[in-house]
């Protein structure tokens, strides 16, 4: 039965298959005979070309048994970069630095607390100068955060002077390393109101 020729390269051209099922293929400058079992370099080279044509890194190996290509990229990966922001916030938060923590959110970032809206960095920062003067008046305990992609998601127990410990949790998603969403829910805030984003 005759073999259907392979879907060639740019620029080459089918010549035919010989006795021992191997087919030749040519260009301008040579003529290439390759075995029928290597149409995945074909494949692969096709490949190599478009990585390399939209600017990507790409390692070709090659073997006779075997014909791998792998992308190199410089990327963070998400959950990396999704400590990375978190571990900046947290240092930011324990050292009172407000600049620094308003550093870490979005310019269009949304916080949500107590089911009151907060939205930009300006309506954000009071929020923070508030919490500021709350958790001065006491001792707060974080557990170790839950890191998952984007999401960053954290319990705390904070105990005011004279009064029993109150808890609370924060969530955060992480967009382009930066804090793009954050949600606060604790019944402190009934005892500690913080104003509202209209005030």
């Amino acid at each position: 039965m005759t073999s259907s020729p392979p879907k060639l390269p740019e620029g080459h051209t089918f010549l035919g298959f010989d006795k021992h099922e191997n087919y030749q293929l040519k260009n301008k400058e040579t003529m290439v005979t390759t075995k029928k079992t290597a149409t995945r370099v074909l494949a692969s080279t096709l490949l190599a070309a478009a990585l390399t044509s939209q600017g990507s890194t790409a390692i070709a190996q090659a073997s006779n048994n075997d014909h791998k290509h792998t992308a190199v990229q410089a990327v963070t990966p998400i959950p990396q970069a999704t400590a990375d922001v978190w571990k900046r916030h947290i240092d930011a938060w324990g050292k009172r630095d407000l600049d620094a923590i308003m550093s870490d959110y979005a310019e269009d970032a949304v916080l949500v607390l107590n089911n009151q809206t907060y939205e930009g960095r300006p309506a954000i920062r009071k929020v923070f100068t508030r919490l500021f003067e709350i958790f001065d008046q006491g001792k707060n305990n974080i557990d170790p955060p839950t890191i998952k992609d984007r999401l960053v998601y954290i319990t705390w127990h904070f105990t005011p002077r004279a009064h029993q410990t109150v808890f609370g949790s924060d969530t955060f998603v992480v967009e382009n390393n930066a804090i793009s969403y954050q949600t606060i829910a604790s019944p402190l805030y009934g005892k500690y109101p913080v104003p509202k984003a209209s005030q």
